[in-house]
C-alpha cells in the first residue's frame, strides 16, 4: 500500500486517518484522494471520510469501524450537485446510485478536485476495467496533472490550447466591431497615457490630435 508517492508534495491522507486505514489497502493500492464531508444523510452535521484510490471508493462515518467499499468500474463517475446551501456528492456505476454524501458548501472546493481525480484516472482505464500501468515518479504535465508521454515536454492532453496567442483574423474583426466607436476609443486611450503621467506633453499633443481629428470627422 502506498498512500502517498515520494513524487507528491502534499499526503493524500491525513496522518492521524492513515493510521486508522492502513490495514484497509491492497498491495500496491494507491490513495489519490480523500475528502472528509460534514453532513449525513438527514442533514446533521456529522462526519465521514471517503477515500479515492486507483481501484476503489472506501468511504466510513466517524464512530463507525465498518467501511464502504466500492471497486470501481469502467463507468464509475462521481456527480457534484447542490441545492440550498447543501452540496451532494454522488458514486454512479453501470447507471445506478451507488453511495451519496452530503456536505457544506465550504467543501465545494475539495469535492471537486475529487471528481476530477476520478475523471482522470478513468480516462486511463481501458474498456475491461484495467488500470494503464503508469509509475507515479513520471514527470507530470503541470496544467492538468496527467503523465507526460517518454520524451515529450509538452502535455498531449490538454495542449496548453490556453497558452495560443490570437490569431491575425481575430483582432480583425475585434477592430471592424470597434471602428464606428473610433474616435471615442482614440481619446480614452489619449486620457489613459495623460493619467499613467507618461510624458505630460506628449499626452496634451495626442489629446489635441484627437479633438481635431474629430472636428475633421464631424465637418468632411
Amino acid at each position: 500500500m502506498t498512500p502517498q508517492s515520494p513524487s507528491v508534495q502534499r499526503p493524500v491522507i491525513p496522518e492521524a486517518k492513515l493510521l486508522e486505514v492502513r490495514s484497509l489497502f491492497q498491495p500496491d493500492e494507491n490513495a489519490t484522494a480523500f475528502l472528509e464531508v460534514d453532513l449525513d444523510g438527514s442533514l446533521k452535521f456529522h462526519k465521514s471520510s471517503l477515500i479515492l484510490t486507483d481501484r476503489r471508493l472506501l468511504a466510513c462515518q466517524d464512530g463507525q469501524k465498518n467501511w464502504q467499499i466500492w471497486d470501481l468500474q469502467p463507468d464509475s463517475r462521481l456527480l457534484l450537485n447542490d441545492h440550498a446551501g447543501v452540496g451532494s456528492l454522488e458514486l454512479v456505476s453501470h447507471g445506478e446510485r451507488q453511495g451519496v454524501w452530503r456536505f457544506t458548501l465550504g467543501l465545494q472546493a475539495s469535492a471537486t478536485r475529487m471528481v476530477a481525480q476520478l475523471e482522470r484516472q478513468m480516462a486511463q482505464v481501458d474498456g475491461e476495467g484495467r488500470a494503464l500501468q503508469t509509475v507515479l515518479t513520471e514527470a507530470v504535465c503541470p496544467v492538468c496533472q496527467a503523465p507526460l508521454e517518454e520524451g515529450a515536454d509538452e502535455c498531449t492532453r490538454c495542449g496548453r490550447e490556453d497558452l495560443a496567442p490570437p490569431s491575425t483574423w481575430t483582432l480583425l474583426k475585434l477592430w471592424r466591431f470597434g471602428r464606428p466607436y473610433r474616435n471615442q476609443l482614440l481619446l480614452g486611450f489619449a486620457l489613459t497615457l495623460t493619467m499613467m503621467n507618461v510624458d505630460g506633453f506628449n499626452g496634451i499633443v495626442v489629446i489635441g490630435w484627437v479633438v481635431e481629428s474629430q472636428r475633421s470627422t464631424k465637418f468632411s
